[in-house]
């Protein structure tokens, strides 16, 4: 939050309050306790809720609150608590009725980082939580744009025109698959044609040459011939 500008640098978060809804869950007007440095976030996860602000918060019934600023949290939303929203102003979460196929309806993680000034005395951190790094995801992002390019470039080359170098020999590859498919037509051409002049010649010989031809049939032959 600190890389994307969320927080300033000097309020870099070493605690944080998970709280966990279940359907009618509240959580009554408060005051963060100036211990913490300003600001602190609050993240909302799984659905939406509201959040109240006001110096004095008017309470309806259980779980029912009311005030003049009211603000929709959002799933995956980050609010930003600061100067008098953050100092004067109580907020409180109304009920959460969301109703959802799932074992909690709304979590809220709120990031805080505790004055140096304010920490108890003779205080030491723990070593296991000092220990704890950010996740390392630099690994994965280049494996990721890796993917990527590769992805490009399998498309470039299927959808893109072939350099100029290669235009060349491109040309020359085409040119031979015209000629190997016109000589392949051509013999395909002069092989049926080959074949109808076999059955003219076979049945010319059969019409003409018959051993015993009709009446009719040499008068045909004599037509054509020319003898009348």
């Amino acid at each position: 939050m600190v890389k994307w500008l969320i927080l300033p640098s000097t309020c870099v978060p070493d605690s944080c309050i998970v709280n966990i809804y279940d359907e009618g869950d509240c959580t009554p007007p408060y005051i963060h306790h100036h211990d913490f440095l300003r600001p602190f976030c609050t993240v909302s996860f799984l659905t939406e809720s509201n959040i109240i602000f006001a110096t004095r918060l008017e309470i309806l019934s259980p779980g029912e609150f009311c005030g003049p600023v009211s603000i929709p949290l959002p799933k995956g939303s980050v609010l930003i608590l600061s100067g008098s929203g953050a100092d004067l102003a109580k907020h409180c979460v109304p009920s959460v009725k969301a109703k959802r196929l799932a074992v909690y309806y709304w979590i809220s993680i709120t990031f805080r980082k505790m004055d140096d000034r304010k920490l108890p005395y003779r205080f030491l951190p723990d070593l296991e939580l000092q220990r704890i790094k950010p996740l390392d995801l630099s690994e994965w992002q280049e494996e990721e744009k890796n993917v990527e390019l590769e992805e490009s470039e399998t498309k470039q080359s299927d959808y893109s025109p072939k350099p100029l170098e290669s235009l060349s020999q491109w040309q020359e590859e085409e040119k031979k698959n015209v000629q190997v498919k016109k000589q392949r037509g051509h013999h395909n051409y002069d092989s049926v044609k080959e074949e109808m002049n076999e059955r003219e010649q076979r049945d010319h010989h059969q019409y003409y040459y018959s051993p015993n031809p009709s009446p009719q049939q040499t008068k045909r032959q004599r037509f054509q011939v020319g003898v009348y």
